[in-house]
């Protein structure tokens, strides 16, 4: 959007090429020429200036997001990390997750600002790394939720897929986090780069395996 000072700058300008055009010097088609080389040169300078101002805001409205929600989500990875640490044995361990493990403040914010949002290259990602929390979301703090090892795995490995493929989310969680946050996040996705195995899914009660019933052969008639 042009601003006021952009307006007042094309009627000043206007009103010197009026001038020149109403003046009876004779060498009007000079001036009329300067006036006119000005003119485009004070338009284009204004233009320019209020793009960069424009422009500035942008990145500033982006940034002030990025920080609110790379904090957020660091904060989800860390303390769901925390809670199963760097458990690999298989020991149908089960997990009590309370509601608002996570608060999903920043994910609000990128919803009540769609346009600062969709600037953001990495958007759809975060958007996808808050959907992957939401699944392990317990039931309130009576009655919180139960997970087996591989569920409390998935979101913890949906980010570090991110976070290993993707430069821009490493560049930006660097920039914005503690220094020993990021060192624990940095070194922490490295416990996730395989997917979950059969045993895995298997040990969380997600998938469960039984018998094969018995086979009734037929056999073929005595005569």
């Amino acid at each position: 959007m042009i601003d006021t000072n952009l307006n007042a700058e094309i009627l000043r300008q206007l009103t010197r090429i009026a001038d020149a055009a109403n003046a009876s010097h004779t060498s009007g088609w000079t001036e009329w020429l300067k006036t006119i080389v000005s003119f485009i040169a004070g338009v284009f300078t204004a233009y320019l200036g209020d793009l960069i101002k424009n422009r500035s805001s942008d990145v500033n409205d982006q940034n002030k997001m990025r920080r609110i929600v790379y904090n957020e989500l660091a904060q989800c990875f860390l303390l769901q990390y925390s809670m199963i640490g760097a458990e690999t044995e298989l020991k149908r361990q089960r997990y009590r997750v309370i509601k608002n493990l996570c608060a999903f403040d920043g994910e609000a914010y990128m919803k009540e600002n769609p346009a600062v949002f969709y600037g953001l290259p990495e958007g759809q990602t975060l958007t996808q790394m808050y959907y992957r929390f939401h699944r392990v979301d317990g039931g309130g703090l009576q009655s919180p939720s139960i997970y087996g090892l591989a569920e409390m795995k998935a979101p913890l490995r949906f980010f570090s897929k991110c976070y290993q493929g993707q430069s821009i989310l490493r560049k930006n969680f660097k920039k914005i986090l503690e220094s020993c946050d990021y060192l624990a996040i940095d070194q922490a996705v490295k416990a996730y780069e395989r997917p979950p195995t059969l045993e895995e899914w298997v040990d969380s009660g997600v998938i469960e395996i039984v018998d094969a019933p018995p086979s009734h052969e037929s056999h073929p008639k005595s005569i």
